[in-house]
C-alpha cells in the first residue's frame, strides 16, 4: 500500500468587501442559511458570528486527506483500488493466515463538522472586512465483512463475520493538519473551499487580501507533495 500526503493550499481568510459594515451584517444574516449554513450565535456589537456546516456526502471538497493505492494478489488475481480518505468507499484487504486468508471488505463512511467565527469591522466608511476563522472535524467509520479462505483448494469458505465498527476523529483548523488514526500516517488539512464560500457569502464581489499588503491573511508553503509509501501488514 502506498499513501500520497495532501498538499499544504494557499488559502485566504480575510476579504474586503465592497459594501458598508451594516450592509455586511445584514446580507450574511440573510444568506448564510440559504448557503446551507447554520448560525449558532451572532453578535453584532461584538461583530461576530458562529456557524456551523455539517456535511456527509462529499467531505473531501472542503477537506484533503490524501490518497491510498492498494493492491491484493489472491488465487492468482490482483484487484486495485485507488481513493482518497476523504472520500466513502469501499475497498478490500487480505490478510495472510496461517491455515488461509481473511478477506475483509470494507465500507469507509464520513461526516465532516465544520464551524467557523466570522469577525466583520468597518475599513472606512463604505466598506467592511471580514475574517474567518475554522475549526475542522471529520469522522470515519470503518465496518464491513470478514470472510475466512482456506489455502486449499477444495475447501469451503469460513463463515462471513461482521467487522466490528471503528470510528476515529480527527481534528484541526485552516492552516493546521491533523493525523487520521484509521490510516496510520495519513493526515488531514483544509482545502480553502470552504473558506472561500464563507467569504463570498460575505461578498462575491469583494478582494481577498494577499500577502503582499502586508497582512498575514494569505498563508502557504511552497514544497513538493509529500508522498510516504509503508509496505501493508
Amino acid at each position: 500500500m502506498s499513501y500520497e500526503a495532501p498538499e499544504p493550499q494557499r488559502i485566504a481568510i480575510e476579504r474586503v468587501t465592497s459594501s458598508p459594515f451594516d450592509v455586511t451584517w445584514e446580507r450574511m444574516l440573510r444568506d448564510l442559511p440559504a448557503a446551507s449554513f447554520r448560525i449558532l450565535s451572532h453578535d453584532r456589537d461584538s461583530r461576530f458570528l458562529v456557524v456551523e456546516l455539517q456535511h456527509s456526502s462529499g467531505p473531501s471538497r472542503y477537506v484533503d486527506c490524501g490518497r491510498v493505492s492498494r493492491s491484493i494478489t489472491l488465487d492468482g488475481r490482483t484487484e486495485e483500488y485507488e481513493y482518497g480518505l476523504a472520500e466513502p468507499g469501499r475497498h478490500r484487504e487480505v490478510e495472510e493466515l496461517e491455515d488461509g486468508y481473511q478477506i475483509s471488505d470494507v465500507t469507509r463512511t464520513l461526516q465532516l463538522v465544520a464551524r467557523a467565527t466570522l469577525y466583520l469591522r468597518p475599513d472606512g466608511e463604505q466598506r467592511a472586512r471580514v475574517t474567518t476563522q475554522i475549526r475542522y472535524e471529520l469522522e470515519v467509520e470503518i465496518s464491513g465483512t470478514v470472510t475466512p479462505l482456506p489455502r486449499q483448494a477444495g475447501l469451503p469458505e469460513g463463515e462471513v463475520r461482521p467487522l466490528a465498527p471503528r470510528r476515529h476523529r480527527v481534528h484541526f483548523a485552516t492552516f493546521e493538519t491533523g493525523a487520521l488514526p484509521s490510516d496510520g500516517e495519513a493526515i488531514c488539512r483544509a482545502t480553502g473551499a470552504l473558506e472561500q464560500a464563507l467569504l463570498a457569502v460575505a461578498d462575491p464581489r469583494g478582494a481577498d487580501l494577499s500577502a503582499g499588503t502586508g497582512h498575514a491573511t494569505w498563508l502557504s508553503r511552497s514544497r513538493k507533495r509529500a508522498s510516504v509509501r509503508r509496505e501493508a501488514g
